[in-house]
């Protein structure tokens, strides 16, 4: 019985990939980090001090902490979303179909609760969501399962009764470590890539999904 629906929302219900990398890019090159975007391919779907970690191990630098690199990165980022940022074709339906079947909607992201609330208010998305929760309340990020089991707690139901939509491999880990349904949301080409096989079902547009794929998702063990 699937009683939850929990969205990852980076690459699923923003298309914000692309402004991270942007602002990441600026900050980073502004303390003299060589910004390599097939590396930042590594970053995907794990947290802003992870991936902060990430590129000091590749080129350390001095003078300036994780915590201010965060907070320029954050405050680039509320910029971009009011001005560039983008629903994902289909998600309102898609969440839609979900709430009309009475399922508990839940958000659990990588992101800060600031830039959270950014989206939702600049999509006008909030009122569908029962929980809005940020991996930052928890010791380990994605692909570590941690956010996704407390946001199945906070929303009151069992991580087997709970899909996950995620767009990255690292969040998609963390879906079935958790032991969740994954859904994977692959558009522009993703779909074929067999690195996401191992998700439950794969989409390459939200348009995509039909009644008999959520009675799949239900019978699956």
């Amino acid at each position: 019985m699937i009683n939850a629906v929990i969205f990852d929302m980076d690459g699923v219900i923003i298309d914000s990939e692309p402004l991270w990398k942007e602002a990441q890019k600026a900050v980073f090159t502004s303390i003299g980090v060589k910004y390599d975007d097939e590396l930042a391919e590594n970053t995907v779907g794990i947290g802003s001090h992870d991936t902060i970690d990430f590129w000091f191990r590749q080129q350390p630098w001095e003078g300036i902490s994780y915590k201010e690199i965060e907070a320029q990165i954050f405050a680039r980022m509320l910029v971009l979303i009011e001005t560039k940022g983008k629903i994902n074709p289909g998600i309102p339906e898609f969440i839609q179909f979900f709430r009309n079947k009475g399922l508990k909607i839940g958000l659990a992201s990588g992101s800060p609760l600031i830039l959270i609330h950014k989206v939702l208010d600049h999509l006008k998305l909030k009122d569908n969501f029962d929980l809005f929760y940020s991996a930052d309340e928890e010791e380990h990020g994605k692909p570590h399962p941690a956010v996704f089991l407390s946001a199945a707690r906070k929303l009151g139901v069992e991580p087997l009764s709970c899909i996950v939509v995620e767009d990255s491999f690292n969040g998609l880990l963390a879906a079935k470590s958790a032991r969740m349904k994954a859904i994977a949301y692959l558009p522009n080409g993703g779909f074929q890539n067999t690195r996401f096989d191992f998700a439950d079902l794969k989409l390459a547009s939200f348009n995509d999904f039909k009644e008999s794929d959520f009675i799949y998702l239900q019978n699956l063990k």
